[in-house]
C-alpha cells in the first residue's frame, strides 16, 4: 500500500518557487496600503479615483526602479518585483477604464 503522501504528491501541486507567497503577499499588503491612503479625506478632494490611480501609478514606477536597482530578471521563475509592477498596471488600467 502506499503512502498517503504519496497518493496526494500528484494531485496537490506546490509553487515553483518560495517566492511566490512572498511576492503574493506583498501585493495584498501594497494593495491595502494604497485603498487606505485613497480613502483619506485630503484637502481639496481629489477623489477615491483620481487618487487611487496616481498611487497605483507611482507604484508601478517604484516597483519597475526597484526591480532594477535588484537587477531581476523579469523572465525568471519565481515572482520579481516585475510581476508586481505588471499586477499594479493592471489595477491602474482598470481604474483609468472605469
Amino acid at each position: 500500500m502506499k503512502h498517503p503522501r504519496t497518493l496526494l504528491h500528484g494531485l496537490i501541486q506546490l509553487p515553483l518557487d518560495p517566492s511566490v507567497a512572498l511576492v503574493s503577499k506583498r501585493i495584498v499588503v501594497r494593495l491595502a496600503i494604497l485603498l487606505f491612503f485613497a480613502a483619506l479625506p485630503i484637502a481639496g478632494t481629489v477623489g477615491f479615483r483620481s487618487m487611487f490611480i496616481v498611487l497605483t501609478g507611482v507604484n508601478v514606477i517604484m516597483c519597475v526602479i526597484w526591480a532594477l536597482f535588484r537587477r531581476e530578471r523579469p523572465n525568471g521563475v519565481g515572482l520579481t518585483h516585475w510581476d508586481e509592477a505588471l499586477v499594479m498596471t493592471g489595477f491602474w488600467l482598470t481604474a483609468q477604464l472605469i
